[in-house]
C-alpha cells in the first residue's frame, strides 16, 4: 500500500499499515466498520489518521477526553508494560 501525499503509515506486526497524517487540533475519534487481526480501525474524522488499540499510544479528542468507544477499546486491549 503505498502512502498518498503528505500522509505516513505506522507500520507494525498489524495486518496492514495505519494511515497518520498531520494534526489538525480538531481530533474526533470514532470507530471504522474495518478490523485489522480483529481489532476495530478507529479514525480522526478531522485528520484521517488511523488507530488500534494494537498501538501503545492512546487517541484523544481535541477536548483532551477518551471518546466512550475508544475507551472502551482500550479497556478491552491494556497495553502491554515492558517495566
Amino acid at each position: 500500500m503505498m502512502p498518498r501525499e503528505g500522509v505516513t503509515c505506522l507500520t507494525g506486526p498489524m495486518g496492514r499499515d495505519l494511515a497518520q497524517h498531520d494534526c489538525k487540533g480538531t481530533c474526533n475519534w470514532g470507530p471504522t466498520d474495518e478490523r485489522i487481526d480483529d481489532l476495530q480501525v478507529f479514525e480522526c474524522a478531522s485528520c484521517r489518521s488511523e488507530w488500534t488499540p494494537a498501538q501503545a499510544w492512546t487517541p484523544r479528542n481535541a477536548d483532551g477526553q477518551l471518546s466512550p468507544k475508544v475507551a472502551a477499546a482500550r479497556a478491552e486491549n491494556p497495553v502491554q508494560s515492558s517495566w
